[in-house]
């Protein structure tokens, strides 16, 4: 016969298994109208608006276009450097709008009531999974130590290997597949060298992701809470802020372990040199032939500036392993698992156990630049070109003829006459070009075209006057008619010079 005691215990064993089967279906309830994950916008690079200006540098005349871009992507797995370790434990359930702004804003959604947690490692070890009766970050973190603990093994064939050419710290992070929103300020400013005009950067990640470790979906977002926990316990997160329409709760599902050299390559070499010399020392020493490094390489490495930072790895000794070649002997170096470092992360929406997309977006500007040129003067400079350029072609003309009446005393001094004028001309001309407030185009017309013409005539004329008063040494009168010519050419071109100095952009 059954004492009234143990009826007692019967019915409230039957209560609490009616009220636990009450909160499982509340908590259902609540998490199915919960509204979906926000879709996060297409991954790619899309060019936005340009903007062409004219600059000058070294004196070169410089027309420069700099075009707008931005660079989005939303992989499943999401790579982060220095992230907030203490709330990022595998099955961890996160406040979503913390976790969508990125680095800093990172919640826990602190529920202590969970149900058991199974932690799992994808390597064929023994064991390979650990039960966590009441999950938190210790506990999870101590399950994953005694997961990890006994294993060592080689991953050296597991290295993945991206570079891109770097604009700003943010587009070179999301273009070698590293989260920039997940990115710490210390390691940004660490590495903030960009791009300019006469330095290239180039961005190289080196990763090697060595094991996972992973929660198994659970069948329904209730079943990650212990049966006490009910609806009024999530009611009163939802009214502390922490757990709502506009603050989506997001599961923690696996995180990725491995190592990582980061490096940031800058040079005044092209960016195909600093490319292949990254590729060549990526790829030496890999498969049978183990091609060694070559020295034009090896050149461009040692010769580059180059800031590193290791995850699971030290990094004081990676620039000589990069410069160097041996990228694939240093990785394939045996690890105890327990020094892998925390990769990459996959987040699902808890509502419907599906990816928590989110965007990483980065603005940058990219400005090529080439010289400018001029394109056709205005039509008073124009008339003076030609006026100038006209006399001092004449110039030459009257000398040779003057030279020509070495008999003729008349007829030279109206040749010598008809010269001076030239010169003269040609002075007024060249002055006029240089008191006269000229356009930017005039005056790169005057440099890059009419100056070296004329410049170049001038100096063929001088080569004509200096031969004719070298072998005229007996003709006295025809003499000084080079003589003349040779002051007044060496005029013209002292005169030409500094128009072209004035002429240079600056």
């Amino acid at each position: 016969m059954i004492d009234d005691a143990h009826l007692a215990m019967i019915y409230k064993k039957a209560n609490a298994l009616h009220k636990n089967r009450d909160n499982r279906k509340e908590l259902l309830d609540y998490f199915s109208i919960l509204p979906k994950w926000p879709m996060p916008p297409p991954p790619g690079e899309f060019a936005n608006k340009s903007n062409t200006t004219n600059s000058t540098q070294n004196n070169v005349a410089l027309t420069c276009t700099t075009t707008d871009y931005d660079i989005t992507s939303n992989p499943d797995s999401i790579v982060m450097l220095s992230p907030d370790i203490a709330a990022l434990w595998p099955g961890a359930i996160l406040q979503g709008e913390g976790f969508a702004q990125g680095i800093g804003s990172i919640r826990e959604l602190p529920i202590k009531k969970r149900a058991p947690l199974d932690i799992v490692i994808n390597l064929a070890a023994t064991p390979s999974s650990v039960t966590v009766d009441e999950p938190d970050t210790a506990s999870v973190h101590a399950a994953i130590v005694g997961l990890t603990g006994p294993i060592e093994q080689d991953f050296g064939s597991s290295i993945s290997f991206r570079q891109a050419e770097t604009y700003s710290s943010d587009q070179a992070m999301i273009s070698v597949g590293v989260s920039a929103k997940f990115s710490a300020g210390n390691f940004r400013a660490k590495h903030s060298s960009v791009t300019t005009a006469n330095k290239r950067v180039l961005t190289v990640s080196f990763v090697q992701n060595c094991f996972t470790i992973f929660v198994p979906n659970p069948e329904t977002p209730a079943d990650l809470f212990s049966p006490e926990y009910s609806l009024a316990d999530l009611t009163e997160q939802e009214r502390l802020g922490r757990i709502g329409p506009n603050n989506l709760p997001v599961l923690l599902s696996s995180v990725t372990y491995g190592r990582m050299l980061y490096v940031t390559m800058s040079s005044s070499r092209t960016f195909e040199d600093l490319k292949n010399a990254a590729n060549a020392s990526y790829n030496a020493g890999v498969g049978e032939g183990r091609a060694e490094l070559s020295e034009a390489h090896k050149q461009v490495l040692t010769e580059s500036e180059m800031i590193v930072t290791g995850f699971g790895i030290a990094d004081e000794n990676a620039r000589d392993i990069i410069c160097s070649g041996k990228i694939a002997e240093f990785f394939a170096t045996p690890m105890p698992l327990r020094t892998a470092w925390p990769l990459s992360y996959v987040f699902y929406n808890l509502g419907s156990l599906s990816i928590a997309g989110i965007a990483d977006t980065a603005h940058y500007s990219i400005t090529t630049c080439q010289p400018r040129v001029a394109t056709q003067p205005s039509e008073a400079l124009s008339r003076h070109m030609d006026t100038g350029g006209t006399n001092l072609r004449d110039y030459k003309r009257f000398i040779a003829a003057a030279q020509r009446n070495y008999s003729d005393a008349t007829g030279r001094a109206l040749r010598m006459s008809q010269s001076r004028n030239c010169h003269s001309v040609f002075v007024s001309e060249i002055q006029w070009m240089t008191d006269t407030p000229l356009d930017d185009n005039d005056k790169l017309w005057l440099h890059q075209v009419w100056i070296p013409e004329v410049l170049l005539e001038a100096e063929d004329q001088a080569k004509f006057y200096k031969a004719g008063y070298d072998t005229n040494y007996s003709d006295a009168g025809t003499r000084e008619v080079f003589a003349e010519a040779l002051r007044c050419n060496g005029a013209h071109r002292v005169l030409l010079v500094a128009l072209a100095e004035r002429m240079t952009p600056h």
